[in-house]
Formats: C-alpha cells, structure tokens, sequence
C-alpha cells in the first residue's frame, strides 16, 4: 500500500466530530431547528444569500413530491428521488417524511451516493447505499462496520423501530469534504420526537462532484426542502500509530528460499482506534540471515502517520525457522476429498489439512500451509493426485476425486459482480410439482450473499421474487407479503466462513394456490448441514419458473446432490514378492494399500501417514513362501469429523523367479573401483518379480560397499542407480517412496558377512519397486524399500554393481 492508499483509509473512518457537535450517545432530538447553531449558520447563509453577499445558501427545488407509490408498493430499485448533486467541498441537507408498509426493517428510506452520473448513463458507479436500519453495501472502500446508529442511546427494539419510522420527520446530510469523503448523517424523528440517529463516512472523489439520491422499497416519501451549505470539514485530524501486528507469516522456510514474508499481512493500529493494512514496503524491516539454518527473527518499524506524515515509530517482531527438510508427508487429512468441476480449475480445498516435516536429523514439525505451495485441481473426472511443494525437490501429493457437472455459474476467480450470472434457461414448475436444481458452491466466504440466489418470475421474465440463502429477499411477492414465512437453522457468526465447498440443493415448489416455496439444502465441506425455508411467496401458478443468480461466487451445476458420496469404511491389503533365499519378508505400512469407500462406489486411496497400522506380530517379519497371510495387520482410519474406520489386512505373498548368477562380481580383496565390475543384466517382464541372493563381503570402510542395483532398459538407459543405504539418483529418484529401518550408528560395521535379498518387481502399470532384505551376520534383520520408480513396463531390466566389496551368489 503506497501513503496516498493509506490515506485515502485514514479520511474513511474519521469520527464526526470533526464535522458535527452532536455525540453518538444521550443524543437530542435532532431537527433542523437543533442544534440551534445549525439554524442559526443556515438562517445567516440564506439571509446574505438574498442580500447578494454570498453565494453560500443554495435551495434546491424539489421536482419529485412524492418518492414512491403512496400504498407502499413500490419494489426495490423502482421509484426514484431526483438527483441532489454535491460539489466538493459543500454540505447537502434534504428533509423530507418517511412511510413503509412495516413489513420489513429496510422498508423505509435508503440513500444511495454515487459518481456525478445519472443511473443510466455508461460510467455510472456508486460508492455506496445505506439503508435506514444500519445496513449497506458500497465499492472496495465500503466498510459496514463504520456505520454508527443510535436508537435513542438504548437497544434497539426492531418491532419498535418500524413503527416509529411511520411518518418520521427525517434530516439527512452529506458533508462531501474537499480531502476526498463524504460524511453522512441522518436523524428520523418519530411523531413522540424520538430521534433515531445513523452516520456513516466512506471515501468519495476529492474534485469530481457527487450524486445523492432516495430510493423506495416497499416505502414512499413525502419530500420538503433541500439546500446545500458550506461543507464544515475544514481540517482533517491525524492520529500516530499505537501499535502494529503481523499475522500470515510462515513458521517455516526452506533453505535457499530468501522469502520469509509469504502472504503476511501487516495491520496498524493508530490512536484514535482506526485500523488499516499496510504493505511491507512500507515498513522498515531487519533483514534475516537467510543462508543458515535455525530459528530466525524478523524486527519490523512503521513510522506513518494516520494521514501518512512522518510520526511516532511502532515495532513489532516475528520468528521463524530456515530448515533443510529432507521429506514431508500429509498427516491429517483435509476436510473434503470431492471436488466438483465444469471446463475450469480450482485451488485445492486445504481446510483441516495438516503437513508434516521431517528433518534431516529425524525429527518434525507441523508445517503452514502458507509455506506449502498446492496443484490446483484439474476439470478432469477421476481420481488426481495433487502435488504439495515445500521446496524444490520436497514435496508429497494428496489424492482427490473429480466429477463434473453440466454446467457452471459464475466465474472462477469471484469476479462476477450481481446480475451478470445466471442459470443458463430457467426451468418451469408446474403447479403442484417441485423442481430441485444440485449446485456445488465456490465462494471467497466474504459475504454471506455470495452464495446462490433463487428468482422466482414468469416466461416473460416478471419477477415475483428473488430469494438468497442467508434469510433474506425481496419482489412483488415478497416485500409485505403477510403470509411470508422464513425458516432457517443457520449459526450466522460462521455462516459466510463456511460457504465454500457447501454443497446446495434448491427446491421450488408450486403449491397450485397462486404461492411457492423455496427451500435451500445444505451441507458444508466439515459435514454439517442447514435448511433455510421461504413458505408463501405470491406468484402465479399458472406461470411459475425458477432461476439462479450468484454474485462473487462460482456454481457447479450437478444432475444429483454432492452431497451422495459419504465415506463408508476403509480395505487395506499388501502384497510381497517372495524374496529367494530369505527366511521371510518385511512388511511396513509403506508397503500396505489402503483406499476410502464412498457410497457412491468411488475409492480414494489413504496415503502412509493418514492411518495407523498395528501389525499383528511384532516382528513383522513373514513366511515368504507363495500364498496368502490372513490378518497380518489392522489398520485404523480417523476420518475429518472423528469417526474411526478399521480393516484387516491380509497379506498376498507372490512368487518371484530366481535369478542365476554363476560368477562372483568385485575383487575378493577390496580393489574394485566404481562402476567397473557388473552381474548379468536381469530380464523382468511386466506383472513379474526377479530375485537375487547374495553373501556380501566388504572393507565396511562405507556404507557404499555394498551391493547396488541399476534398473534400465535392455539397451543400457537408465531409469535409476540405487544403493542399500537410503540413497540413489536418476529419473524420478526424487518421487520415489524411500523406507527402511536402519540403525545408522551401526549400519557399516555390519555389511561384512550378511546374507543380502534383492527383489525387483515391475508392477506393470508403469512403476517399479527394488526391496532388500539383510541379515547380517549376527542374526539382525533390516529392509530397504524403493517403491514407485517410474519406468516403462514394456522394458525393465536390473543389474548389480558394487565398490570396494565382493559379493558371492546363491
């Protein structure tokens, strides 16, 4: 944010106390004959107005008597003030007298303030409307938390509040300041002289001239007088800052990543209690040591004032850790695995997810998600695994399911401003039927209106009504319909937080009797689900079709409800290849297949670190002939919402062919270099396994004299070069599933004289897997697993290479 944006902020929220001498509490009741200085500047500009002195006093004539139909049925947006135009640096008074039908809270006055165009014309823009019950919605710079309303300095009785604006006396004004804002304020009197006072002040051209206009709803108004004054901002206070904060920050970062700043926001605090965002090139900040590892602080200044001036410096600080992750793996689950997608992608859905790292020292940390990188996921029906980076090279991936629907509405990316997205036909519903349309909600979660809307209106598009799904509408139907009802079970202080992923199914139903009711279904990605109900909108059965319209939001349109695959339970299976010459095989949970099963017949399969495995001997150590090991295993899943699923494993062991190697390979005294002393190259055709068994004989001088396997084609290219010790290159190395359970401290003194197993099996569907099973000579058991090596099924061959060992062939 550069200092013009900040403040043009800062004249946003100013207190009226600039501007007015009226509190915000134990207000007077408030006409133009009160405050009596008011009188008194107006009665003194008006009276050298006519005396040719100044130009100050300026009576507008009132053209439009009467604003609206006097029955108080006119819709919104329908019945027009005239324009009240509102040159910088003037003050706007317009008093007139307010009637509604009472139906409603927002059946009454509203004012709308907008560029120096008239409604119709091409570069029209408001800046915002403001209803008379403390509501209202503007451009980027609205904010409705700075609205101020006072109901008689008590709370407010809404019951109340509508009667009394029944033929209220109001005076509203609009002070349009030469810095850029316009300040508004309104006192609607009761005939008991109760005074109900509303303020608001947002940012406005500091140049351009203004546009102020009434607007009915189900009201009408009895228009008085109009006049413009002097604006009485003369001078805009400014305020330091009191204290600053950033949140957003990454707790960690890898090494070589010189951005320790991610997607953090930085908010000040100034005296005054404004609040605003600043930009961090707008902050003095110590610059962290990027280039070593460990914990890490980043010290940051800012010395502005409100208005943007030099002032008072604020600090605050942060910490983080640069670390050299060597892996990372999901470890809890996002909420919702299904995505539901037309012809564009989308950000991958990462609420309830949780990342693990691990170190290269062995231990972890919970990494945020805002120093994760994530795929989108792609309009492509099936399963997809979608990748999560935490650097170059460190990164796991997350299965998801895609379906697709039949048509979207709205835009990906929310730009879809109101009215401009709608349900490509509308579809009739015919008196005493019902029609559901399924959607599938994307939504910025800003506002609780972006979200669907359902329109209700007849073949030549007359509205009866239109409805959203946070309780609220509007239409001829609608608006001071006495048999209106509204029902809904929502929790409004999470209802916007919650509205992407929601899935949401609409019915209309045509009850025959000149009525209709909407009712919206809905069930939020962490599961919980909500109704909200409209009973007797006036229509005509006779002529009935529904419509959907979303603003900053994006619909998925579905031929059934989202919400028809639930998680049903979970199967888990492994299978080994027999490893020749070995006692057994080992089984971890790496090497288990584990899938979701969803009522709709989908499966999803659960990645190592999402369950748990209790292995039904604790040896996990297993007969390797060929056949089938019942219940070797239990494997327990915790789904998002807390329900736990279980499933046996049984274990499929496999033949695998014996592979022949008459000659010993390396040098009996240790001489053999690198890549100078080769067994056969092994054939191994897709859907097989070969293994080979070997006694291993070495200098124990590195953990690398030891046997290593080269898988490659037949012609000689390689796929990749694996070694015993959790190490290799080439190809997709990188992606590759690496586990074993090696004491690191006594790896090497142990190769001399153990008993090696190595199986390779082409799995046929493009991977690979290499598997060594050790014994060393005192007994002790260990594995090494590589599992997922990206090959091409159709040509797989392996051969063992060694350095500075000797190894003898079974």
């Amino acid at each position: 944010m550069k200092t013009r944006d900040l403040m043009l902020k800062a004249i946003f929220a100013l207190a009226f106390t600039a501007a007015v001498t009226v509190g915000c509490t134990g207000l007077e009741p408030y006409t133009i004959d009160a405050p009596d200085d008011l009188a008194e500047k107006i009665a003194a500009y008006k009276a050298e107005k006519e005396a040719g002195k100044s130009d100050d006093y300026e009576e507008i004539a009132i053209t439009t008597a009467i604003v609206g139909a006097e029955d108080n049925t006119s819709g919104w947006w329908t019945e027009f003030s005239q324009y009240f135009n509102v040159p910088s640096g003037k003050k706007l008074f317009i008093e007139f007298e307010n009637f509604g039908s009472g139906a409603n809270n927002w059946n009454n006055w509203n004012v709308a303030v907008a560029n120096g165009k008239e409604r119709d014309a091409d570069g029209y823009s408001e800046y915002f409307v403001l209803r008379s019950d403390w509501y209202g919605w503007g451009n980027a710079d609205y904010t409705g938390s700075v609205i101020e309303f006072d109901y008689g300095g008590g709370e407010v009785n809404w019951d109340e509040f509508r009667e009394k604006m029944q033929g209220a006396h109001v005076t509203m004004s609009i002070d349009h300041a030469r810095a850029g804002a316009a300040y508004l304020e309104v006192h609607s009197v009761a005939a008991d002289g109760f005074d109900i006072v509303e303020k608001y002040n947002q940012t406005v051209s500091a140049t351009e001239d203004i546009n102020v206009f009434l607007i009915a709803d189900g009201s009408h108004f009895n228009m008085k007088k109009a006049w413009l004054v002097p604006s009485e901002i003369a001078e805009i206070p400014d305020f330091n800052a009191e204290s600053i904060s950033v949140i957003g920050y990454p707790i960690t970062v890898p090494l070589g990543n010189e951005d320790y700043w991610g997607d953090a926001v930085a908010t000040v605090t100034f005296e005054d209690g404004f609040t605003t965002t600043v930009a961090k090139e707008d902050l003095t900040i110590t610059e962290p040591d990027m280039t070593t590892l460990g914990m890490k602080t980043v010290a940051y200044t800012y010395n502005l004032t409100k208005l943007g001036k030099p002032g008072k410096a604020v600090l605050g600080y942060y910490n983080f850790e640069v670390t050299d992750l060597a892996s990372i793996a999901v470890t809890k689950a996002p909420v919702t695995s299904t995505y539901y997608l037309y012809d564009q992608a989308m950000p991958f859905f990462t609420q309830g997810l949780e990342v693990t790292g691990t170190k290269g020292d062995g231990s972890t940390v919970v990494l945020d998600n805002a120093a994760l990188t994530f795929d989108q996921v792609q309009p492509v029906a099936g399963t997809q695994d979608i990748e999560i980076r935490f650097s170059d090279g460190i990164s796991t991936s997350f299965p998801v399911n895609v379906k697709i629907g039949t048509e979207a509405i709205g835009l990906p990316d929310y730009t879809n401003g109101w009215w401009t997205t709608f349900l490509s036909a509308d579809k009739p519903v015919a008196a005493g039927e019902s029609v559901t349309v399924h959607l599938f909600l994307y939504s910025d979660n800003l506002e609780n209106w972006h979200s669907p809307c359902t329109i209700l209106r007849n073949a030549d598009m007359t509205e009866y009504g239109v409805v959203r799904m946070d309780s609220f509408g509007w239409g001829a139907g609608y608006d001071g319909n006495p048999n209106l009802v509204l029902e809904s079970d929502w929790n409004f202080d999470t209802f916007a937080a919650n509205q992407n992923m929601s899935a949401v199914s609409i019915t209309v139903t045509n009850n025959g009797d000149n009525t209709a009711d909407i009712r919206y279904n809905v069930t939020y990605a962490n599961g919980e689900t909500h109704f909200q109900q409209y009973s007797g909108i006036t229509v005509d059965s006779a002529d009935l079709q529904m419509g959907i319209v979303t603003e900053e939001s994006y619909l998925i349109v579905l031929e059934s409800a989202a919400v028809d695959a639930k998680l049903i339970g979970i199967e888990a299976s492994a299978e080994a290849y027999r490893i020749g010459g070995a006692k057994g095989l080992t089984l971890s949970p790496e090497g288990l297949k584990v899938n979701a099963l969803y009522s709709d017949g989908s499966k999803l399969p659960l990645k190592t670190g999402l369950f748990t495995v209790d292995f039904a001997d604790d040896n996990v150590f297993y007969a390797g002939t060929p056949g089938t090991v019942a219940n070797v295993a239990t494997v327990s899943y915790t789904d998002p919402v807390g329900a736990v699923f279980t499933a046996p494993v049984n274990l499929t062991v496999k033949a695998s062919e014996q592979a022949a190697q008459a000659d010993p390979v390396g040098a009996a005294d240790f001489s053999n270099v690198w890549w100078t002393t080769f067994s056969n190259n092994w054939n191994v055709p897709a859907g097989t396994a070969q293994a080979v068994s070997m006694a291993v004989k070495s200098d124990n001088a590195d953990n690398w004299h030891s046997p290593c396997v080269i898988l490659r084609k037949a012609d000689g290219t390689e796929y990749v070069v694996v070694r015993m010790d959790n190490y290799g290159w080439g190809g997709s190395y990188d992606e590759t599933v690496k586990t074993c359970d090696w004491n690191w401290d006594t790896f090497k003194a142990n190769i001399n004289g153990s008993q090696v197993d190595i199986t390779v099996a082409n799995d046929g569907n493009g991977t690979a897997s290499i598997r060594y099973h050790v014994v060393y000579a005192g007994g002790e058991e260990h594995f090494q697993f590589y599992d997922g090596l990206a090959v091409d099924s159709a040509d797989v061959t392996f051969a063992i290479v060694t350095e500075e060992s000797y190894l003898i062939f079974d």
